[in-house]
C-alpha cells in the first residue's frame, strides 16, 4: 500500500476520535493551542507518548463542563456577597 493510500485510509473524523492531539483539541474546542495546553495540565486527561500530548476528549470535555460550573458558581456568589456603596 501507498503512503497515500495509508494516509487516505485511516482518516477519522474528529469527533469520534479518542485522543486528540493539541491542534485537533484547539480546533474541535474552538480555543487556542495555548489555552489547550495550559487546561490540560490542570486536569488528568492527557496521556503521554514520549514527548507527545494526547488529550482524552471525553474527559476533557468532561473537564470543561466542570470548570464551567465552577465559574458560573463563582459569578453567581460574587454577585450575591457584593455590597453596594
Amino acid at each position: 500500500m501507498k503512503k497515500e493510500e495509508k494516509a487516505q485510509a485511516v482518516s477519522v473524523p474528529v469527533k469520534d476520535k479518542v485522543y486528540l492531539t493539541i491542534n485537533e483539541a484547539s480546533e474541535y474546542f474552538n480555543m487556542s493551542t495555548q489555552l489547550v495546553r495550559k487546561l490540560t495540565d490542570e486536569t488528568d486527561c492527557v496521556l503521554w507518548l514520549t514527548n507527545r500530548r494526547l488529550i482524552n476528549r471525553a474527559q476533557f470535555e468532561e473537564a470543561l463542563r466542570e470548570l464551567q460550573k465552577q465559574k458560573r458558581e463563582e459569578l453567581i456568589h460574587g454577585r450575591k456577597t457584593k455590597k453596594r456603596t
